[in-house]
């Protein structure tokens, strides 16, 4: 279907494939006959016949104009005689020029990637993105002239992908990927079982997401939390500490006691007995010992701290001595018939399996896991990886499930959920990543992808699109700010890859620290700070970074009402000069010879405009410079102190 006067263009494609080898498309141009009837309002469009699928193959697509001038479409196929299976549907496929100043908007990963569209054109297709659907299932071109929407409104969340490319045309084409769970035999007949939107419309990011808010805010992830009051709302600054007791938690109650009501939450990492990122999910005991442990707890909450471990919820080492090897059962098979795995920890090389969602005896584990964490009187329980790593396609053919596409990864791991809650009553747990599909079974999740300027995992940056549709639902909270730019160092690693010299990385990027710390908390999530030493809350080299830190907890608690109940609106209409931020690309397993520093332009007054429950509206700004600087904003105007943050109420 094309749509002339926005350059629109809405079609299709299948790939087929026999479950292992390459995949070859099926096009709507390879059918033999083509007819259509309706008008702009309601329009069916029919292909039938194709030589190898049968004379009798049809495809089905149906068009219905919305409300707000988009088009919600649907896609099925019958008669089909083919002897490869169809695998993958493309629909629908987005086909649009390549217009001045066009990003790419991609609310499928963490809190939402947002990049320019490359403008150089080369010879064959250009790759722009590829990644798995995951936290929100819409994407967006927009631009000055005209942007363009498509998504898929899936109550199941099955597996699905999203890839974009420039083609020789000098045309983008997006093109949203359902994968069709098989088994034994090709599908003869088969209808998405949800519908799709698409068009175009004016605006950008934000308008986007407002596209996607009217259906996601009634889907039952939603629902199931009406009333629902959140127990992490009360914290003020959470700090992602790792290692003993020794080091971990002095700083942490230095911090509750100068920040007097604020609440302080430790997201306490390297408590267990083995090297992180190895021997997961055999985790326990602690390795100072349990009833230490249970003691360092126990002082915690006595002094108003809120505490929880990391466990990892999806992943099993393979390369452990505990491992047996009736557990491949459990794993996801990758479409080559090979357990999907990667080397979480480049020190150790250890190889971690994906777990299906289907497990059984590693969901056993975590219920153990998860009820020794509960018993020795900690707060909350981190689930890494549930929230970002469970939406994969899994072909292991001893599973029940269907092969590949499908909703059981997250239907397997709601189902764990339910269970950890039915047997810990009142235990709030978080995961990774910002994620719809378990948002009314975990309490909050932490956002590492805020600090992509530091982490560099796509090109481009990242804006709130989560926070946009479902702010106020869930409590989010992260990123990777260090004051003194050291990562942490488990001391069960090989000392060889250690840095062995390190420099006043504070001093040399002289923003970072501001600028991370700063910007997740203007944009609704509660501020978190790693690594956080004892002599990173007592030495003068490091006072103004740690009045920085009493500051940002103590204004985001301040403004709750908006901050963590509120509404996101629109950004437009502000003004401020640009900056130049260097990042000191650096986290825990970077290797000194893959440094690198990250040069990127940023506004030099971060903001955002929030709305409370009681209708109150408010423009909230940090400084995150060594410099005073102007704003304004709709006929308003003025300055902002450095190491700062302002609230104005409209």
């Amino acid at each position: 279907m094309e749509v002339k006067e926005k350059n629109l263009q809405l079609t299709w494609k299948f790939m087929l494939g026999d479950m292992h080898s390459e995949k070859v498309p099926l096009l709507p141009s390879e059918m033999e006959h083509f007819s259509q009837t309706g008008d702009d309002e309601h329009r069916i469009e029919i292909w039938k016949g194709h030589p190898d699928c049968g004379k009798d193959f049809q495809v089905r697509v149906e068009w219905n104009k919305t409300k707000d001038d988009l088009y919600s479409g649907h896609i099925s196929f019958s008669g089909y005689q083919g002897n490869l299976f169809v695998e993958e549907i493309y629909f629908p496929i987005l086909v649009v020029p390549h217009l001045s100043g066009q990003r790419m908007i991609f609310g499928g990963w963490d809190i939402g990637m947002d990049f320019e569209i490359p403008r150089k054109k080369e010879p064959g297709i250009q790759g722009v993105i590829d990644f798995q659907i995951t936290s929100m299932q819409f994407s967006a071109l927009t631009a000055p002239e005209c942007s363009y929407y498509v998504d898929h409104r899936d109550p199941t969340h099955s597996v699905k992908f999203m890839k974009a490319i420039l083609n020789d045309d000098g045309q983008v084409e997006c093109y949203p990927i359902y994968l069709i769970g098989n088994r034994e035999l090709p599908f003869a007949d088969f209808s998405l079982p949800h519908v799709c939107t698409a068009g175009s419309f004016s605006g950008g990011w934000f308008d986007a997401c407002q596209i996607y808010k009217e259906w996601a805010l009634e889907q039952p992830w939603v629902q199931n939390l009406k009333n629902r009051k959140n127990p992490l709302r009360p914290i003020g600054m959470w700090i992602w500490n790792r290692g003993n007791s020794e080091e971990v938690i002095p700083p942490v109650l230095k911090l509750q006691q100068d920040l007097g009501k604020v609440t302080v939450a430790l997201d306490w990492y390297w408590w267990h007995h083995n090297p992180y990122d190895t021997e997961t999910p055999d985790l326990w005991p602690p390795r100072e010992g349990v009833k230490k442990f249970c003691d360092s707890i126990r002082k915690l909450k006595e002094n108003g701290v809120f505490t929880q471990v990391y466990t990892a919820a999806a992943g099993w080492d393979i390369d452990y001595p505990g491992w047996k090897p009736e557990y491949e059962r459990e794993l996801v098979y990758d479409r080559g018939g090979i357990v999907r795995t990667r080397v979480a920890n480049i020190y150790m090389g250890n190889r971690c399996g994906r777990v299906c969602g289907e497990a059984s005896v590693f969901h056993d584990k975590m219920s153990e896991l998860t009820r020794h964490i509960h018993d020795s009187g900690l707060d909350s329980i981190y689930l890494d990886v549930l929230g970002c790593a469970t939406y994969v396609p899994c072909y292991n053919p001893v599973h029940q499930h269907t092969w590949g596409g499908g909703s059981y990864q997250v239907e397997g791991y709601r189902k764990l959920l339910k269970r950890l809650h039915s047997e810990n009553p009142g235990f709030p747990m978080t995961t990774e990543n910002c994620n719809e599909a378990y948002m009314d079974l975990v309490d909050g999740s932490i956002v590492i992808q805020v600090s992509n300027d530091r982490i560099g995992s796509w090109i481009g940056g990242v804006s709130p699109l989560f926070t946009a549709v479902y702010h106020g639902l869930t409590a989010l909270f992260g990123n990777y700010t260090m004051p003194d730019g050291i990562p942490p160092w488990d001391d069960l690693w090989p000392q060889h890859p250690r840095w062995k010299k390190e420099e006043l990385w504070h001093r040399l990027y002289p923003d970072q620290f501001y600028f991370e710390l700063s910007r997740p908390m203007i944009w609704g999530l509660q501020p978190m700070v790693c690594n956080l030493r004892w002599n990173l809350v007592t030495d003068p080299e490091f006072a103004e970074m740690y009045r920085f830190i009493l500051d940002t907890a103590n204004f985001y608690h301040s403004n709750l009402k908006f901050l963590f109940d509120g509404k996101m609106l629109s950004p437009d209409g502000f003004h401020c000069n640009v900056h130049r931020v260097d990042f000191m690309s650096r986290v825990v397993y970077t290797r000194l010879e893959n440094f690198k520093i990250n040069r990127v332009n940023h506004p030099a007054v971060l903001h955002c405009l929030w709305e409370a429950p009681d209708g109150e509206k408010a423009l909230f700004m940090a400084n995150y410079t060594a410099k005073e600087q102007t704003w304004e904003y709709k006929g308003l105007s003025g300055t902002i102190k450095p190491h700062s943050y302002l609230k104005v109420t409209l």
